[in-house]
């Protein structure tokens, strides 16, 4: 998508123990790098050793010519805040993304 274009996608939250909900981190930046990079782009996206603070993924962006790539995220920091009301909350999270090619264009490919 380019900037300025309005992502379109699910996103899930689960429980955590008692009356605690966390948003369920794979499936929802899996579902924001289907609506950005197309349906088909994430092959992967998993926590390793179930660490909530760590995502890998391997992806095949449209347009990126058949060039596969791996991330690895981690959490550095997070940020939450309700409003009044308590229907409304904000939610913020920092990472440090590294991000590597697999291989190079296919020929052929844009």
């Amino acid at each position: 998508k380019e900037i300025g274009q309005t992502l379109r996608y699910k996103a899930r939250f689960k429980r955590a123990g008692g009356d605690a909900v966390v948003a369920d981190r794979p499936f929802n930046v899996d579902s924001i790098s289907r609506a950005s990079m197309g349906d088909g782009a994430v092959l992967q996206c998993m926590e390793p050793d179930d660490n909530a603070n760590r995502l890998q993924m391997t992806l095949v962006p449209v347009g990126a010519g058949g060039r596969v790539f791996v991330a690895d995220l981690k959490v550095t920091a997070r940020d939450f805040s309700r409003e009044r009301s308590g229907s409304v909350f904000g939610c913020s999270e920092s990472s440090h993304q590294i991000i590597s090619a697999e291989n190079d264009p296919l020929k052929g490919t844009r």
